[in-house]
């Protein structure tokens, strides 16, 4: 009895020894892989920490998406611009939330879009606060109070907010890129960081589930390394990224003309490796040729996109692209025609229809119908960052 037990011990010893060689094994892989895919070697970090979940392909749009100027809100316009979306196959909509010309929320407006995209099946992604004001004091507690009641009235049907628009050009040095933090205004920078706290812990307060997003554009990745590091709380990296800015975000050739410090010269760098390997989600949520189809160039606004499609889908960690954006806009007229969509004028001349579909939207139908990726997205139940 007393050697069967002594056998039984010495073979438990022998399989705890071999399960930690293995898991010391593992772990030894694993910290190789982290340092090789550190912040400090940002091209060497391709794969997403949050494998490889389905993306979110949407377009820019907004309540008032065909009106001509001065047109008054029309519920009937939002059923046309959904019956658009469901035809092209998207499965989100970047939505401006309305503001009147006090400053005030347009809620007989928000509420009706936020109704009807939710009802529709897209998953909304909102984009608040341009065209409010927060005062030069208690600058957090308003944005709090504000983010907050933007929960509590639109939680249940609004997964993603987008606080502020480029954040990346709010505080910069003129004349400066933004790649690193020396290149921003720090007394900017601190009311900016306050805002942006202010209206992410308020939209945590009233909506823990909501996943928020801060965004910028071109190479200004320096403020938001730094509201990273001063744990402003959000969880996804929202880029703008236009053709004039280079051939896409993931393969960045960086030279000190461009505005980067010398030691960057020559780089190649790659915008969404860096923040995924800083716990953030990356995202695209505005690209075009730089002025669209306008002065007939058509076929090269639909290659182009054809090319960013192609770049974010080979890219786990892009998980999500936005086309900005759905129309030209009246307001837009002789500047650019970013839109997939022509307008035109209805028979009366009273305001805008739409018309006919460019070859751009033709080739974003076509991909997303290839990629079978056109439906809902459930939104990540645990927030990254809190």
């Amino acid at each position: 009895m007393e050697g069967n037990l002594r056998q039984i011990i010495l073979w438990l010893v022998a399989v705890a020894v071999i399960v930690v060689v293995i898991l010391g094994v593992r772990l030894a892989i694993l910290r190789s892989a982290e340092l090789a895919g550190s912040p400090l070697n940002p091209t060497l970090a391709t794969s997403a920490p949050f494998g490889n979940p389905p993306k979110q392909w949407g377009v820019f749009a907004n309540a008032f998406q065909i009106n001509d100027l001065d047109d008054p809100f029309s519920p009937a316009k939002i059923d046309a611009t959904i019956a658009v979306l469901k035809d092209l196959g998207v499965n989100a909509v970047l939505l401006p939330y309305e503001a009147l010309p006090t400053g005030e929320p347009n809620d007989a407006v928000n509420d009706v879009m936020v109704d009807k995209f939710s009802k529709a099946g897209l998953s909304i992604v909102m984009l608040c606060c341009d065209g409010f004001e927060f005062g030069e004091t208690n600058r957090y507690q308003a944005a709090y109070e504000f983010a907050q009641r933007l929960g509590q009235k639109y939680g249940n049907q609004i997964h993603y907010f987008q606080f502020l628009n480029e954040i990346s050009g709010t505080a910069i040095k003129p004349g400066h890129s933004g790649f690193t933090f020396d290149d921003y205004e720090p007394e900017k920078y601190v009311k900016i960081r306050e805002l942006l706290r202010g209206l992410t812990d308020g939209l945590a307060s009233a909506s823990p589930r909501a996943q928020r997003i801060l965004s910028a554009h071109w190479l200004g990745i320096g403020i938001i390394d730094q509201l990273i590091n001063d744990r402003v709380s959000f969880e996804i990296v929202a880029w703008h990224w236009f053709s004039d800015m280079g051939p896409d975000p993931v393969a960045i050739p960086l030279a000190t003309e461009r505005g980067v410090p010398a030691e960057f010269d020559g780089q190649i760098f790659n915008l969404p490796a860096h923040f995924t390997k800083q716990g953030k989600r990356f995202w695209v949520t505005e690209t075009n040729l730089t002025n669209g189809s306008l002065n007939g160039l058509e076929r090269q606004q639909a290659d182009y996109l054809r090319h960013m499609l192609e770049v974010v889908k080979a890219t786990d960690n892009i998980s999500g692209f936005f086309y900005y954006r759905l129309t030209d806009g009246a307001e837009n007229a002789g500047k650019s025609a970013w839109g997939l969509y022509e307008t035109s004028k209805t028979a009366d001349g009273s305001t805008l229809n739409y018309d006919h579909p460019k070859e751009a939207y033709q080739v974003y139908k076509d991909f997303l119908k290839i990629e079978h990726q056109a439906r809902p997205v459930p939104f990540d139940l645990q927030p990254t960052n809190r």
